[in-house]
């Protein structure tokens, strides 16, 4: 096997750093992208996620090349009310003394200079000192600003380590992307034993998910010049300074959003967090499905959840100053927040319903949304040759009027084309917004398409999908993953949306990469614009994929709404689109023509945790 080329990976002020190669051991599997892999974590560099030969190429090429890198900053912060005892203290500033990158600017407090000063290290280290507040997070950063001159800062908890890649992995993102003013990187946690666990795999930039949670947890990183005009909340999380600063320093535009760097350069200290006084409380007792699979509850309070309080107050702060018209609430018995988004007032939306012979499943989705009271809502039912009695006579009956808001378009296609299906129903809409819906999906939260509606409102999103329900209450669709199993997946089917195991992604509206067309709103416009579903290329299994992945490329948002509990009756599509006159061949031809088109896009996900299919050396040898 011949050695692996090393790669280009960034220019620095004119000079090529090349990326470290790596092993392919026997044992080890590697999978080359930045989203999924499975790395060694040697003994000798017990954080971060390189293997020796990783380590040593990286090691050689930032001290040798040590003139042409610019200094990072690194401010150690203690959290008020956590007590770090002595050995935790030197490992966190171990973690910084012993980095990759060669030139540092360390500041800390006072009690920490002895040993930091007298630490031996081959980095070019420039010690500082601040006078911490040790009561407030805020004064005690902006004492610690006051002593950096660097570009880029990092903050650092108290008793969290980095890994020794951290630094060096933010100088590469930070060339990268020079319009970005905040960094985030994936983590991992330890407990009290020094066992690490739980390792967190965050998305690309996700501003509505940030609004619910802190979804950038992790290294914090800035450009120092940015944070002069920024209002630094006066928290005593550590976590809430990181969220507010995400939050303030997150652009309009994707241009200049927060970057996310897919690399455990954070390891946190859940020893700190028991002790805590502000951590989230979760609640024990026991709860009923339904109820909790429902977004919002009655709040809980304020005592019993001083973090939650103080992160709602932080997000309707940030949506007031922006002017968003989006309110936020606490939930019932958990640690997130719940967005609630008001529709335009008696929007015009347009639900458009492929069917075949299926009477019940289609009375059963247009009465799930009879109490749609706040939009005006008709039905487009597009018949695909229904020939069961039944079913004609439910059309028929439809025909008569009942109810006054639908309509029965036929088709005699007899090809079973669902794409060509979609469009046709297109043509007779009139609404502003268009739902394009399963026969066998219910709504039984109410008001639940309005919700949906009123994140439409904002002009960066394309596209609003929902989390959808298997009748024994298990996830059946909560976004489409590509680059996995070849071409693309739902993630998180058949898991339990209570579980704390989904990371919480199951509870929050996020972004994906694209939803399943048995639930698909879209501006109208949108959909004219693209020319809708490709029916000549994917007449039946990938065009729903296939329209969302071309809304990205014009740069919208394509996001899942997990507010309202919607059911989907059937597991898989089989019964529709494996019907008899449904052949193999045409499977296998659509398959071909988006491994074709999307190439580019299936090598990596930029929503999908990762965390769900990869094992990490450290799990694997437990």
């Amino acid at each position: 096997m011949q050695p692996d080329t090393p790669r280009p990976l960034i220019q620095l002020q004119g000079y090529t750093l090349l990326e470290p190669t790596r092993r392919a051991d026997e044992d080890v599997e590697v999978v080359a992208t930045e989203r999924t892999k499975r790395r060694l974590i040697p003994s000798k560099t017990s954080i971060g996620d390189m293997d020796d030969r990783e380590f040593r190429t990286l090691r050689a090429t930032t001290i040798s090349e040590v003139d042409l890198l610019d200094p990072i900053a690194v401010v150690i912060l203690a959290e008020p009310g956590n007590d770090v005892d002595p050995r935790e203290r030197e490992l966190t500033i171990e973690s910084v003394l012993t980095q990759l990158y060669p030139k540092i600017e360390l500041v800390l407090e006072d009690q920490d200079w002895d040993y930091a000063s007298g630490f031996d290290t081959d980095a070019q280290i420039d010690l500082r000192r601040f006078e911490s507040s040790g009561v407030s997070l805020k004064s005690s950063l902006r004492s610690a600003l006051a002593e950096v001159s660097c570009d880029l800062t990092v903050i650092l908890r108290l008793g969290d380590l980095l890994s020794v890649d951290a630094l060096y992995q933010l100088r590469t993102r930070a060339t990268r992307y020079p319009s970005s003013s905040v960094f985030y990187s994936d983590m991992v946690h330890f407990d009290a034993n020094g066992q690490r666990h739980a390792p967190v795999w965050h998305g690309s930039w996700d501003w509505l998910l940030m609004l619910q949670c802190n979804a950038a947890e992790g290294l914090v990183a800035v450009r120092t010049r940015s944070l002069s005009n920024v209002v630094i909340e006066d928290v005593n999380s550590f976590g809430l300074l990181g969220w507010s600063l995400c939050l303030e320093l997150s652009g309009e535009s994707a241009i200049s959003s927060p970057t996310h760097i897919p690399n455990l350069l954070y390891v946190k200290n859940d020893h700190l967090v028991r002790r805590n006084p502000e951590r989230f409380t979760h609640q024990t007792e026991p709860i009923p499905e339904l109820e909790i699979l429902q977004a919002e509850g009655v709040a809980t309070p304020p005592e019993a959840y001083s973090a939650t309080m103080t992160a709602l107050s932080l997000v309707r702060s940030h949506l007031a100053a922006r002017n968003i018209a989006i309110e936020v609430r606490e939930v019932k018995q958990q640690s997130h927040l719940h967005l609630v988004t008001p529709p335009k007032r008696f929007a015009k939306v347009s639900a458009i319903i492929p069917t075949r012979n299926a009477p019940v499943l289609l009375a059963n989705l247009i009465d799930s949304l009879s109490d749609e009271r706040s939009l005006d809502l008709e039905f487009i039912i597009v018949d695909d040759s229904s020939d069961q009695a039944d079913a004609v006579e439910f059309l028929e009956t439809i025909d008569s009027g009942l109810p006054p808001n639908a309509k029965v378009i036929r088709s005699e296609l007899g090809s079973m084309n669902y794409s060509k299906l979609v469009n046709t129903g297109r043509e007779q809409a009139d609404g502003e917004y268009l739902i394009i819906l399963g026969e066998d999906v219910e709504f039984a939260s109410v008001e639940a398409l309005a919700q949906m509606v009123g994140l439409m409102e904002f002009d960066d999103i394309g596209m609003v999908g929902a989390r959808l329900l298997a009748p024994d209450l298990l996830i059946a669709h909560a976004g489409l993953a590509v680059g996995t199993d070849r071409l693309f997946r739902g993630y998180l089917v058949g898991s339990d949306p209570r579980s704390d195991d989904t990371d919480g992604i199951a509870k929050l509206v996020h972004r994906a990469s694209a939803v399943t067309g048995a639930l698909q709103l879209v501006k109208a416009s949108i959909f004219d614009h693209l020319g809708g579903y490709d029916s000549d290329r994917f007449p039946n299994c990938f065009g729903d994929v296939d329209f969302c992945l071309r809304i990205g490329q014009l740069g919208y948002q394509v996001v899942v709404d997990t507010r309202p509990v919607i059911f989907k009756h059937r597991r898989n599509t089989e019964s529709y689109v494996l019907a008899s006159h449904y052949h193999l061949n045409s499977w296998l031809r659509e398959q071909e023509a988006f491994a074709q088109r999307w190439a580019g896009r299936l090598v990596a996900d930029p929503f999908f945790p990762r965390s769900r299919d990869t094992k990490l050396a450290w799990e694997a040898n437990a």
